[in-house]
């Protein structure tokens, strides 16, 4: 499904497959790991490089006590 829909997202914005999958996994990941860090993204008090940045070096957390603790301390 993930690969239909980021067709889908590319067919619409005119980018790639490739590059609809990223976006598709930062969405993700602001939506669903790091609410904070997103909610300060789609505020402009964080910049698109930063919060990649962000994404990717907190990639390997997966207890959700400890990343909630993260995405906190990196929205203050």
């Amino acid at each position: 499904n993930w690969d239909a829909i980021a067709a889908q997202v590319g067919a619409a914005l005119n980018i790639s497959h490739s590059l609809a999958s990223h976006q598709m996994y930062q969405a993700l990941a602001l939506r669903t790991r790091l609410p904070a860090v997103g909610a300060l993204l789609a505020a402009g008090r964080l910049s698109l490089r930063l919060v990649t940045t962000i994404i990717w070096h907190t990639e390997l957390i997966k207890d959700p006590a400890v990343l909630r603790v993260v995405d906190a301390a990196l929205a203050n």
